[in-house]
């Protein structure tokens, strides 16, 4: 890493160690995503992913001004496990959001980890490891926590070049530290602060630490039960009145969608089939099961079920989304639009909901709601590639072709096929005064091409 800058960590007893500039650590924070993508099933559900991301962010504003905003993943592995990388991200796994009893639970994981980062401990690791290339330092930390064993060792084979040892570890003070801040975030978010003791003391007792279920990454923290007792020293004393369930219904949703998606088909129907015996009037046992049916291709039953989870429930954007998905390969693109539609009206702020609408009205061959819709999705990203895509392949088949190259243009420009992008723009030129708003717009987008801007 040499050539980089380095900065001093004012705080910390660890004073007189150098830490990396934040561009260092984004840069490596780049890699070790990509090592990961490689390797490891990401959960890209625009409703996993907002409900994990608005608890990141509820909690991460509460630590101090940080030089890279936050991002927060979910993998589709069942061990229990979480984890921060390079530069704000923050990993948890579809097994650890599916034991938390409540928000709160989950909300201590996450504090726990945005710790980590806040405090730079992180970048301590980074450190370390002065004379390794920063691809190098990727793929071992990428091996470190990839789900898979054997996939980890591989891609630490395949970067270590010959390093024989690393130290990419916290200290135990580092883990006292991330649980001291950790809880002092969560108390200022309004979360209840034992929620993470629970979840800790729940594990310990229902899985046996020696169990075999939680990630090898896990258990390098301090052992558990020592852990548990340090946060109790740090925690104010429980009160019913404390215990913030803020959310806990849209975590159950949560839940048997991950039950219904990534578990094995005749465990998650066993689980479902089980717990509608003795609640049989309980949505999210509903919702999970259309999403199984769903799962299965079995149109007729995923509507039924998804109807009855929507019934007992009353108006839900995300049981909405899934109804309108089932209608997609029904072929009933009205009915399909007619969810989504409803859904669009319940959360106006997921663009998602707005990209699917929009496709929904295009394969109904109603082109005036499909731009509507699509351009409220891309007024709330104005970089969505798959919405700037579509409204170029619908304006192109309303032959309004100036507007349909410009968003052809805008997309391909937005994937870095510069080409096809330049292309795109010269063709929507043609079509317009060159004096005019359009035009301009136009030209300012080649200028990024010319610039070497392209893309997020």
């Amino acid at each position: 890493m040499a050539g980089c800058f380095w900065r001093i960590r004012e705080d910390s007893p660890f004073n007189r160690i150098f830490l990396p500039s934040p561009a260092e650590e984004g840069r490596l924070g780049e890699m070790f995503l990509f090592e990961l993508k490689r390797t490891v099933k990401f959960i890209d559900d625009p409703f996993v992913t907002g409900y994990l991301d608005a608890i990141g962010q509820r909690i991460s504003v509460q630590a101090q001004e940080q030089p890279f905003p936050f991002h927060f993943y979910i993998l589709a592995d069942p061990r229990i496990n979480a984890f921060a990388g390079p530069a704000g991200q923050i990993f948890i796994t579809a097994g650890l959001a599916g034991e938390a009893n409540n928000e709160s639970e989950l909300a201590g994981v996450l504090s726990h980890e945005i710790a980590h980062v806040a405090r730079r401990h992180i970048a301590r690791m980074i450190q370390q490891q002065q004379g390794m290339a920063l691809p190098t330092i990727a793929g071992i930390m990428a091996g470190m926590m990839v789900p898979n064993p054997q996939a980890g060792q591989a891609i630490i084979a395949g970067t270590i070049a010959g390093v024989e040892s690393v130290a990419l570890g916290y200290t135990r003070l580092d883990e006292e530290e991330a649980d001291q801040y950790g809880i002092g975030y969560l108390s200022r978010a309004g979360y209840d602060p034992h929620g993470i003791i629970r979840f800790l003391g729940r594990l310990v007792k229902e899985e046996g630490i020696e169990s075999g279920t939680l990630a090898p990454y896990l258990e390098t923290h301090p052992p558990l039960i020592q852990r548990i007792g340090y946060l109790e020293s740090l925690s104010p004393p429980a009160s019913p009145a404390a215990i913030n369930l803020v959310g806990s219904d849209r975590l159950k949703l949560i839940q048997a969608k991950l039950i219904a998606e990534y578990k094995e088909i005749n465990v998650a129907r066993g689980y479902f089939d089980e717990k509608l015996k003795s609640d049989p009037k309980n949505p999210d046992l509903h919702f999970g099961l259309g999403l199984l049916y769903q799962r299965q291709k079995m149109w007729g039953e995923a509507l039924a079920e998804l109807g009855k989870a929507l019934d007992l429930s009353g108006p839900n954007a995300q049981i909405l989304w899934e109804l309108g998905n089932v209608y997609l390969p029904k072929g009933d693109f009205d009915s399909a639009a007619a969810s989504f539609s409803q859904a669009t009206e319940l959360d106006s702020k997921n663009k998602s909901l707005f990209l699917a609408l929009g496709q929904a009205y295009h394969e109904a061959k109603k082109p005036e709601p499909a731009i509507k819709a699509l351009e409220s999705a891309i007024a709330l990203d104005h970089d969505l590639v798959d919405a700037c895509y579509e409204l170029g392949i619908v304006y192109g088949e309303m032959e309004k072709y100036g507007q349909a190259h410009y968003y052809l243009g805008r997309s391909y420009f937005l994937i870095g096929d510069l080409e096809n992008a330049r292309f795109h723009f010269h063709k929507a030129l043609e079509f317009y005064d060159p004096e005019s708003p359009d035009a301009k717009k136009i030209k300012e987008e080649m200028e990024k091409i010319k610039g070497g801007k392209w893309g997020r």
